[in-house]
């Protein structure tokens, strides 16, 4: 599934889903986000793969030049099992504003062997993402590059000097 707009206005919802085993050799293997709000509750991401970003979501900013806070993504109450992605984010790489709240990370993996660029085995954050992490459980996620469980770049590799992560 991939949502996009030309709007920051418009709001998407996923509620009481369930994606399992979808793949792409792009990004995010059951869901790409580029603009507006996504709200994602109560769902289950089970065994879904990328080439690229997000074994099973990613997030980014997709206007050139257009603002991070003008794409959201808020995840409630949610399970990723067994996602995996050969760069970044094995369940979730976000590149713009996130919020995951009581949300579980099990058995997710990042396989790059991109040391310094790529990994976090769940969650990968990257460019300027803004993102805060609140009661959420991160069990047995494996990263072959950076971060087991979250990886996130930082200022020497140009392009993330105003990410910021809140736990």
């Amino acid at each position: 599934m991939y949502i996009s707009s030309q709007s920051a206005d418009i709001v998407s919802t996923i509620n009481n889903s369930i994606f399992n085993n979808n793949k792409t050799v792009g990004y995010g293997g059951a869901v790409g986000h580029g603009m507006g709000i996504l709200n994602i509750t109560s769902s289950e991401f089970t065994e879904n793969s990328s080439e690229n970003f997000g074994g099973a979501v990613y997030n980014f900013n997709h206007a050139s030049g257009g603002l991070v806070a003008d794409n959201e993504v808020n995840i409630y109450n949610s399970k990723f099992t067994s996602n995996t992605t050969a760069a970044e984010g094995g369940a979730v790489a976000n590149y713009a504003v996130m919020t995951i709240n009581n949300s579980d990370f099990i058995g997710n993996s990042s396989t790059s062997t991109d040391v310094g660029d790529n990994g976090g085995g769940a969650v990968f954050l990257g460019s300027e993402a803004l993102t805060v992490i609140q009661g959420s459980k991160f069990t047995d996620n494996t990263s072959t590059s950076e971060g087991g469980a979250i990886a996130m770049r930082d200022k020497t590799q140009g392009n993330n000097i105003n990410a910021k992560l809140d736990i």
